[in-house]
Order: structure tokens, then C-alpha cells, then sequence
């Protein structure tokens, strides 16, 4: 029996729509779960289509945190993320801050 994807993600107009996809678990964050996300968030740091992302849960519950497995230690495996070699900075076209053209 295949497993279903623990999220779901779109492009509908520039919005990037997240959907934690684990119902039967109120969408708990697992390191498998977790780890896909922030490869998922890494890649939309790069997509200029992208402008916005909202993060939905799938069923009756947002997100009920820490999936409680995960969460008891028995596995070895570190947080995802943490212990990652930092991003380096990415900056869309336009700089931050006011523009030129617009009143100090």
C-alpha cells in the first residue's frame, strides 16, 4: 500500500498553498514531515512566482505540534535543519528598504 504524501503544496496566482497532509494525526509535524518542508521552503526561496505562502492543515486541526513519537526521543536522528550548514542570503531583484524615489 503506497503512502500519501504528509503534505500537499499548489501555486494558485503567486500563492503557494501548504497543506500538512497527516489528518488522522491533527497534521503533527514528524522528522520525515519536517525534513520535507524545509526542503520545500528552501526551494521556494528561489521561486519568484511564488510571492506568498500560506500553511493550512488537512481535516479538522491545524497542526497539533511535535508528533509525540518523534518527540520521545526514541530516534536518533537529530532535528532537521539545525545542524544544516547555514543558507547563504538570498535577496529577490528589488533591495530592501525605501526607494529612491520616495520620501526620507
Amino acid at each position: 500500500m503506497a503512502s500519501e504524501k504528509e503534505y500537499l503544496f499548489e501555486v494558485d496566482e503567486g500563492v503557494g498553498i501548504v497543506t500538512l497532509n497527516r489528518p488522522d494525526r491533527l497534521n503533527a509535524i514528524s522528522w520525515d514531515l519536517s525534513r520535507d518542508l524545509i526542503e520545500l521552503f528552501r526551494d521556494l526561496r528561489q521561486r519568484d512566482e511564488v510571492r506568498v505562502i500560506v500553511l493550512t492543515g488537512a481535516g479538522r486541526g491545524f497542526c497539533s505540534g511535535g508528533d509525540a513519537e518523534w518527540l520521545s526521543g526514541a530516534d536518533e536522528r537529530g532535528l532537521p535543519g539545525l545542524s544544516d550548514v547555514p543558507l547563504e542570503r538570498y535577496q529577490r531583484k528589488t533591495s530592501a528598504g525605501p526607494s529612491p524615489s520616495s520620501p526620507a
